[in-house]
C-alpha cells in the first residue's frame, strides 16, 4: 500500500435498508479503529436500467488500496456479467465479496442454510406444522435459505408441497402477495410461512391480519435477518439473526490482510435462531428463554467459571470494535464477586456499563439473551445452595436494568429520527428554493451541522452521459465543519475516478458516503457526505434534494438565458401589452365571496409592469375552492397563463367540487405544459396552491406557493405552513408523489392569510425585504380586526415599508366562523 492513509471502497446498493445500514456501519467502525479512509459508493440494481449504477464504474485501482463488493444487495445472480466486469476492473486491488461468491475472489458470508433449517425443524417438531410455505428471494443467499428449508423437511422424511413455494423479491409487498396466493380463493392454504427475509415476513403478517387470520394461532410466521422492526411487530417475529455489521467488520479485516500480502480464504459467520412469539412459542413465558434444567452434579464440585464465560460469548452480540473484548469475562467475574460478598452491585454495575456503552451497536434488548443464558448456567451450578435466591434476585434486577436501557435507547433514537426529519425538511425547503449554486451551498452550510454531517462535496458531470473513471468531472461546492463553505464558480476539474480532488479531501480520517445525483433517469453527478457514524436516512435524502436543486438551477439558468435573448425584441411590445394584461388580471377576479362559515376579504394591487398574480374563490355547497399563485414574468403572456389557470381550476372544481387538490393541481400542470410549452412554445410557469375548504373547518391543500399563515385564535400566535411541490407548468413528467394533499384544521376565530411574493419581497430604500417574519407580526397585530381591517392594515404596513412597488401585491384574508 502507498505511504498515504489507506483507502477502502465499499460498493453497495443504496437505500434506507437495515441490512445495508449495518454493513456500512460495521465497515465504518473497523476503518475508524484502523485509521483507514472508507468510501461507500451507493449504486443501484445492476439488473435494471438504474441511473445510479454509474457509481460502480467510477473508482479504479489507482485511487484505492482495497475494495469490498456487497454483491448480494445489487440484485445480481451468480454469473452476472456486470458484476464480473466490475470485479475484473478492480482485480489488481485486494478485493472481497460480501454475501455472495465470485470466482477467484474471497468472500465474507453468513451461514444462510442452517438457521432456516433449524427454524423449519422447530415449526415441524415443536409446533407440529406440516404445510409450511416458503417465500423465496433472489440470488445465492436466497437459494441457500431455500436449501435449509428443504433440508429440514428431509430431516423428518417429509416432502414440501410445490404449491407452497411462492416467488418473492425480498420486499414487503412480496410477503403480502404470497399470503394472497396462499389464502385467497383457490389458494392451497398453509399452517406456517417461512420467508427468506424479515421484510417479506412482516408483509405476510400484515396481510394475514387483514384477512382475519391470527398469528400464530392460525398461521405461524418466521423470517430471516432480525431487523429492528421484527422485534417490535405484533406478535414479535421469530427469525434468524445474522450480523450484517459483523460482515462489514470482517470484510475490512479481510481486504486489509490481503493488502498486506496475506493469503486468505472465505469467512463464514454463524446465524442464530431468535425464538419469539410469531411461531407459537413463549405465550407468556419469561424473556424468551427456556427455564434452566434441574440442578446437576456440576454444582457439587463448585461453579464452572470458564463455562459461564463460554456461554455468555456464545449467546452475546457479535464482536465489535467498540464493544469491550473482555465483556463476558467481566460479567462472569462480577457475578462471582457478588456471590462472595452476598451483593448484587458488582454484576449490575458491569451490566449497566457494558450495555450502556453498547447501546449504539444495535438491539439493546438482545442483551437479555446472554444474561438469561448466564442465569441458566449459574442456577445449574448453584444447585440447592443458599446463593440461589440471591442469584435469582440479581438476574431479575439485571433484566429490569436492560429493559430500562432498551426503553431509553429506543426513545432517544425516536427523538433523533424526529429531529433529523425536521432538519431534512427544513434543508429541503431551502435547497429546493435555491435558484443558483451559491444559494444551494449556503443552504447546505446552514443545515448540515444540525444533521451531524461533517463535510459535503458536490461534483457535477462534465459531459451529458453517465461518467466513467477516466472522464472529467467538476467539483462545484465544498463545505467542511472546520473550513467552512467554498463555492467554486467555474468548478475544479479532475478525473472522476478520484471521486473528488485530492486537495479538497478531508485531512482527517473520514468515511465518505458517495451518493449519486440523478433527476429521474438523468445523471447529474454525485455528492460526498462525511458522517460519523453514517446514517442512511440522511445520506439518501440529501442527494435527492441537491439533485432537484441542481436541475431547477439549470432550468432557471436556461430560462434566464432565453428570457434575456427575447427581452430586447419584446420590450417595445410589452408596453402595449401592459394595459391588456391589467384588464385580464382584474376582470377575472372573483365577484362572489360569500362562503358558508367564512368571512373573506381580498385585494390585488397590480404593479406598473403587471405581473401574473392569481387568486380565486369558487364556492360550492358546504365549502369553497381557493386558489393563489403567481405566474413567472410580466405582461400579456403572464396574464394569459393566469387566465388559463383560472379556467382550468374553475372547470374541474365546478364539475367535481369534492376532488383532491393534488389531482386538480396535476391536471392544471398537464394542461399548462401542453398549452404553454408545446403549443405556444413559451416557458411561463407558476407557483400555485389550491385549497379545498369545507364548512366543518377541514381544509386540504396541495401545490407549491408561498407559506400559508394562520393566526390561531386559541394561542394568538401565527403559524406557518410550508407548501410542498414544484412549479406548475415546468415539466409534465413529474415523478409520482411530487404533489400530495396535506390537511389542516381550522377552529372558530382562526384567521388565514394567503399572499403572493409581492408582499414578502417588497423592499425598502435600504433594499431590505419585508419578509415573512414581518408579515407574521403584522398579522398578529391586525388579527383583532375584521377581515377587511386585517387586509387594509397589512397593505398599509407593506406600502409604508416599500420604497417603490416592483411586483403585484395580493392578499386574501379568511376567518373561520
Amino acid at each position: 500500500m502507498s505511504s498515504r492513509r489507506s483507502r477502502v471502497a465499499l460498493l453497495i446498493r443504496g437505500g434506507s435498508y437495515a441490512y445495508q445500514d449495518e454493513v456500512i456501519i460495521g465497515a465504518h467502525q473497523e476503518c475508524s479503529a484502523r485509521g483507514v479512509d472508507l468510501a461507500c459508493l451507493s449504486g443501484g440494481n445492476v439488473t435494471l436500467a438504474d441511473p445510479r449504477n454509474f457509481l460502480y464504474a467510477l473508482p479504479d485501482p489507482g485511487a484505492l488500496d482495497a475494495a469490498i463488493v456487497v454483491k448480494g444487495t445489487m440484485g445480481a445472480d451468480d454469473g452476472d456479467a456486470t458484476v464480473a466486469a466490475l470485479v475484473d476492473r478492480l482485480r489488481p486491488l485486494p478485493t472481497c465479496m460480501i454475501g455472495s461468491h465470485e470466482p477467484g475472489v474471497p468472500s465474507v458470508v453468513i451461514d444462510n442454510s442452517s438457521g432456516v433449517r433449524a427454524l423449519t425443524r422447530h415449526l415441524i417438531e415443536k409446533h407440529d406444522c406440516r404445510r409450511i410455505a416458503f417465500v423465496t428471494g433472489h440470488g445465492r443467499e436466497a437459494e441457500q435459505r431455500l436449501a435449509g428449508y428443504r433440508a429440514a423437511h428431509g430431516d423428518r422424511e417429509l416432502r414440501p408441497d410445490d404449491r407452497l413455494m411462492i416467488r418473492g423479491d425480498f420486499r414487503f409487498s412480496a410477503g403480502q402477495e404470497a399470503v394472497a396466493q396462499l389464502f385467497d380463493p383457490g389458494g392451497p392454504g398453509c399452517d406456517a410461512i417461512v420467508a427468506a427475509n424479515d421484510w417479506m415476513a412482516l408483509g405476510a403478517l400484515e396481510a394475514l391480519r387483514s384477512r382475519g387470520l391470527r398469528v400464530p394461532e392460525d398461521v405461524a410466521v418466521v423470517g430471516f435477518d432480525d431487523v429492528e422492526e421484527a422485534r417490535f411487530t405484533t406478535p414479535p417475529l421469530t427469525t434468524v439473526r445474522q450480523a450484517p455489521r459483523r460482515l462489514g467488520i470482517e470484510a475490512v479485516r479481510l481486504v486489509l490482510a490481503l493488502a498486506r500480502g496475506e493469503r486468505r480464504g472465505d469467512t463464514m459467520l454463524e446465524t442464530v435462531p431468535q425464538i419469539r412469539q410469531s411461531c407459537g412459542c413463549f405465550r407468556g413465558a419469561r424473556r424468551g428463554e427456556p427455564e434452566p434444567p434441574p440442578p446437576s452434579s456440576r454444582g457439587a464440585s463448585g461453579p464452572d467459571h470458564a463455562a459461564w464465560v463460554r456461554a455468555l460469548v456464545a449467546r452475546g452480540p457479535a464482536p465489535d470494535p467498540s464493544l469491550p473484548a473482555d465483556w463476558a469475562q467481566r460479567m462472569a467475574d462480577a457475578i462471582q464477586r457478588d456471590f462472595a460478598g452476598a451483593s448484587g452491585e458488582h454484576f449490575l454495575a458491569a451490566v449497566d456499563e457494558i450495555v450502556g456503552g453498547a447501546a449504539e451497536l444495535g438491539n439493546v434488548s438482545a442483551w437479555h439473551q446472554p444474561v438469561a443464558t448466564l442465569r441458566r448456567e449459574v442456577v445449574r451450578d448453584l444447585g440447592g445452595t443458599a446463593s440461589l435466591a440471591l442469584a435469582e434476585s440479581i438476574f431479575e434486577r439485571a433484566h429490569i436494568l436492560i429493559g430500562d436501557h432498551a426503553e431509553r435507547t429506543q426513545g432517544r433514537r425516536r427523538l433523533e429520527t424526529e429531529e433529523a426529519s425536521r432538519a431534512l425538511e427544513e434543508l429541503g425547503t431551502d435547497v429546493r428554493t435555491s435558484l443558483d449554486r451559491p444559494s444551494i451551498g449556503r443552504a447546505l452550510a446552514a443545515h448540515l451541522p444540525g444533521l451531524h454531517v461533517r463535510s459535503c462535496a458536490v461534483v457535477v458531470d462534465a459531459q451529458e452521459r453517465a461518467p466513467a473513471g477516466d472522464d472529467p468531472a467538476r467539483l462545484i461546492l465544498v463545505w467542511d465543519y472546520e473550513c467552512g463553505l467554498a463555492t467554486l464558480a467555474d468548478g475544479v476539474e479532475f478525473r472522476a475516478a478520484e471521486l473528488m480532488p485530492e486537495a479538497w479531501r478531508p485531512q482527517r480520517r473520514s468515511t465518505l458516503m458517495v451518493q449519486p445525483l440523478c433527476f429521474q433517469t438523468e445523471t447529474l453527478g454525485w455528492c460526498l457526505l462525511e458522517m460519523d457514524p453514517p446514517r442512511a436516512t440522511v445520506c439518501e435524502t440529501i442527494p435527492a434534494q441537491i439533485s432537484a436543486a441542481l436541475k431547477a438551477t439549470a432550468l432557471q439558468e436556461q430560462l434566464v438565458s432565453e428570457a434575456t435573448k427575447r427581452e430586447r425584441a419584446e420590450r417595445s411590445r410589452l408596453e402595449h401589452e401592459i394595459e391588456l394584461a391589467a384588464r385580464i388580471q382584474t376582470s377575472i377576479l372573483p365577484r362572489e365571496r360569500r362562503v358558508s362559515g367564512l368571512a373573506l376579504s381580498a385585494a390585488m394591487i397590480p404593479a406598473t409592469e403587471v405581473g401574473g398574480d392569481y387568486f380565486d374563490i369558487l364556492p360550492f355547497t358546504g365549502g369553497c375552492w381557493l386558489g393563489i399563485g403567481d405566474v413567472a414574468g410580466h405582461g400579456l403572456h403572464a396574464g394569459l397563463v393566469m387566465m388559463m389557470i383560472q379556467s382550468i381550476v374553475s372547470a374541474i372544481t365546478h364539475d367535481r367540487p369534492a376532488a383532491s387538490p393534488a389531482e386538480v393541481w396535476t391536471a392544471v400542470n398537464a394542461v399548462l405544459c401542453d398549452n404553454v410549452r408545446a403549443r405556444l412554445e413559451r416557458d411561463e410557469h407558476a407557483t400555485l396552491t389550491l385549497i379545498r375548504y369545507e364548512e366543518d373547518g377541514r381544509c386540504v391543500y396541495a401545490g407549491a406557493h408561498e407559506d400559508i399563515l394562520i393566526h390561531r385564535a386559541r394561542s394568538r400566535q401565527c403559524e406557518r405552513l410550508h407548501t410542498q411541490g414544484v412549479w406548475a407548468g415546468m415539466a409534465s413528467d413529474l415523478p409520482a408523489g411530487t404533489t400530495v394533499d396535506t390537511e389542516l384544521r381550522l377552529e372558530p376565530g382562526d384567521t388565514v392569510l394567503l399572499h403572493t411574493d409581492g408582499i414578502t419581497e417588497a423592499r425598502n430604500a435600504a433594499r431590505e425585504m419585508f419578509g415573512l417574519e414581518r408579515l407574521c407580526r403584522a398579522l398578529e397585530r391586525a388579527a383583532i380586526r375584521d377581515v377587511d381591517g386585517v387586509r387594509d392594515q397589512i397593505l398599509r404596513e407593506v406600502r409604508a415599508f416599500t420604497s417603490a412597488q416592483a411586483d403585484d401585491m395580493t392578499v386574501v384574508v379568511l376567518r373561520y366562523r
